[in-house]
């Protein structure tokens, strides 16, 4: 069985610049992809990142996972699925059943940055190749958005 694709928002938090970056990333996106643009994102090079990831909706009081493999991204996505599809009914229809908002939180092993704001109060915009990028700048109280 062929497991259907789906998007999730990553919330990169940086410590060093003190902001915290939104993107919407696909379940189709390979290891070596979502590093570079993790290690862009953090000003980090590709060989030295060592990030890890807690979802939102875990508590604050879980150990973080490491998310420096495709294994390690295929395990997260095997956790993410059900979050994020819906489950189908005995019928075979998806429900419908609103799903909670679900989001990753990742960030350089040690220097996790807490989160400022629920994903629930953002909005992303996805369109074709276009991303909107979320970046919230904790000293400034502030967001900048950047089109990618």
């Amino acid at each position: 069985m062929i497991a259907e694709p789906f998007n999730f928002t990553l919330e990169i938090s940086n410590k060093q610049t003190r902001s915290q970056s939104m993107e919407i990333i696909s379940s189709t996106t390979p290891w070596f992809s979502l590093q570079q643009k993790l290690a862009e994102i953090l000003n980090v090079y590709q060989g030295s990142l060592h990030v890890q990831y807690r979802l939102s909706c875990d508590s604050k009081d879980k150990y973080p996972c490491d998310l420096t493999s495709q294994q390690h991204l295929d395990t997260m996505l095997t956790v993410l699925r059900p979050l994020i599809i819906p489950a189908r009914l005995a019928n075979g229809r998806r429900s419908t059943r609103p799903m909670k908002a679900v989001a990753v939180q990742v960030f350089v092993k040690g220097n996790e940055l807490e989160p400022t704001q629920s994903v629930s109060k953002v909005s992303c915009i996805v369109r074709d190749i276009q991303v909107l990028r979320l970046t919230y700048f904790i000293e400034e109280k502030s967001w900048r958005a950047a089109i990618h």
